[in-house]
């Protein structure tokens, strides 16, 4: 066992390519700190990752402290899929993220758990680092589809996620970070208009979301939904 001290919080991305640059094993396991691993779970990921070579990172069931599914897995942010993140709830709660019923095939699994390939990891050299929190997990699983790395979904084996509590602010900072790892996504791997495009969905989000807390006098809108609207016009 090797413990690594940082002096301060140096963010999801470098503390766990801190982690992954000094592992030996042949399989590399992320695991989030507010998780409650259920019985072989572990050892059941790893099991089948060794008896399915067409995949090389996975993630596994995540659940709710109250047992109900977890969505985990999604699909790369088109501007579709952020139209659907922004808007879920005036489109009828659609999900952006899903809970399969069955192992399959995914693009890209939450980094609560993934288990992965050790050569997965040297080759794509890890999370960007440019990234503190939340996205990180997308932005790495689609370099590592670019790469010719599969991503699964092994539905199996169950961990506990009780979600949010890494972040001490909770929902308001993951809709900040979130925000900012969009953009940053969009900066490596899409057009300029696409770019623009994005810019004007996220803010077109906040500011709706912005009026509607003044409105109504909701001192969480407001605050969130302001400072999320200059991160969405920051060049």
């Amino acid at each position: 066992l090797r413990v690594i001290f940082n002096d301060k919080n140096v963010g999801f991305a470098r503390a766990n390519n801190q982690g992954m640059k000094i592992a030996r094993g042949r399989y590399i396991l992320l695991l989030n700190s507010d998780t409650i691993v259920r019985e072989g779970a572990i050892s059941q990921s790893i099991f089948w990752l060794s008896s399915h070579p067409e995949y090389d990172v996975i993630g596994c069931r995540l659940l709710n402290e109250n047992g109900t599914w977890q969505p985990s897995v999604g699909n790369f942010p088109t501007l579709p899929n952020v139209a659907k993140m922004l808007f879920r709830d005036w489109l009828g709660h659609r999900q952006t993220m899903v809970s399969p019923r069955q192992s399959s095939k995914a693009e890209w699994v939450m980094g609560a758990f993934m288990l992965l390939r050790r050569e997965a990891f040297e080759k794509s050299r890890g999370f960007d680092e440019n990234i503190f929190m939340y996205m990180e997990e997308v932005e790495w699983c689609y370099r590592l589809n670019r790469l010719g790395f599969k991503i699964g979904f092994y539905a199996d084996a169950k961990i506990i996620h009780l979600g949010g509590a890494s972040s001490p602010k909770g929902r308001q900072e993951r809709i900040w970070h979130i925000y900012r790892g969009l953009l940053y996504f969009y900066r490596l791997y899409r057009s300029w208009l696409s770019r623009l495009a994005l810019r004007m969905a996220l803010a077109l989000k906040a500011f709706l979301a912005l009026i509607l807390g003044i409105i109504t006098k909701n001192h969480y809108l407001r605050v969130t939904y302001w400072r999320a609207l200059k991160i969405s016009l920051q060049k």
